[in-house]
C-alpha cells in the first residue's frame, strides 16, 4: 500500500466498491482513505462541501464520509444537497467529527446523516461503520451487472459503547 497523500479525486482497489472521504484536512483524508484501502475500497476525495456534492451526484459512492466542519460549504449542507440530488438512491452519508455531541449541532438531523464517528479515527470503529453500511454493496458487486441497482441498508442503532 502506498502511503502518499491521495490526491482529491480517486484510488482505486479491486473490489469496485466507492466510498467517498470529504475533509477539508489532508491529514484527515489520507488517514480515512488509507484505512479504506486497507479494507479493499476504492476511494474517492473532497476537500470541502461543494467538491463533495458535485463527486457524489456524478459518481454515486456507495458510502460517504463527512466532515461537518468544513469551508465553502459545511458537511450538514452538503448531506442536505446530496439527499436532494440523489432522491431516487440511499447512499448511506456518515459524518465525521470531533464534537462527540454532533446529534446536537442545528441543522444536524435535517442533514439525515445515517450514522457519525468521532475524530481521532480508529480502524476498527471505520471496519465496523463500512461492514454496517456496505454489506448490500459488497454482495451487489459479486453478483454482478444482472444487479442493476443497490437495495438500501437497513438502519441499524449505533452502538456507542
Amino acid at each position: 500500500m502506498s502511503l502518499t497523500t491521495p490526491a482529491l479525486g480517486q484510488t482505486h482497489a479491486p473490489n469496485g466498491i466507492e466510498v467517498l472521504v470529504a475533509d477539508d484536512i489532508p491529514t484527515n483524508v489520507f488517514i480515512l482513505t488509507t484505512m479504506l484501502r486497507s479494507l479493499g475500497y476504492s476511494t474517492l476525495s473532497a476537500a470541502d462541501g461543494l467538491e463533495a456534492v458535485k463527486i457524489a451526484t456524478q459518481r454515486l459512492p456507495a458510502l460517504i464520509f463527512m466532515d461537518v466542519q468544513m469551508p465553502c460549504m459545511d458537511g450538514i449542507t452538503a448531506a442536505r444537497q446530496i439527499r436532494g440530488a440523489m432522491s431516487d438512491r440511499r447512499t448511506a452519508i456518515v459524518a465525521v467529527t470531533a464534537f462527540p455531541e454532533v446529534r446536537h449541532v442545528p441543522g444536524f438531523a435535517a442533514a439525515e446523516f445515517d450514522d457519525f464517528i468521532v475524530k481521532p479515527v480508529d480502524l476498527s470503529v471505520v471496519r465496523r461503520t463500512v461492514e454496517r453500511w456496505l454489506c448490500h454493496a459488497r454482495a451487489n458487486v459479486q453478483a454482478g451487472p444482472s444487479r442493476s441497482s443497490r437495495q438500501p441498508a437497513a438502519q441499524v442503532p449505533v452502538d456507542r459503547n
